[in-house]
């Protein structure tokens, strides 16, 4: 019968990384990701913000848009509304 040839030289032991090692970079993670979520959230926001200024102010361009979709100005004063309602429930927690 053959000798099986030692494999652990080729295939060296691995090491897992201690709990420790875990946590640690673990909350720094979490919290760089939060960030992002939150600065994303806020860009949109102010882009919902500027979009329903235009409607509130009653922009020509945004009147020609909404005569154009059939909306009118009462439309378009509708969403102007509406827009910054999302705004702050998108910024609620």
């Amino acid at each position: 019968m053959p000798a099986v040839p030692n494999t652990d030289r080729f295939h060296p032991a691995r090491t897992k990384p201690s709990i420790a090692a875990i946590t640690a970079t673990r909350p720094t993670t979490v919290r760089v990701a939060n960030v992002r979520l939150w600065t994303l959230q806020v860009l949109l926001a102010a882009a919902y913000g500027f979009s329903a200024a235009g409607k509130r102010t009653a922009d020509a361009q945004n009147v020609a848009r909404f005569e154009a979709m059939g909306l009118g100005t009462t439309g378009m004063y509708v969403i102007g509304v509406l827009e910054p309602a999302g705004v702050i429930a998108q910024l609620r927690r």
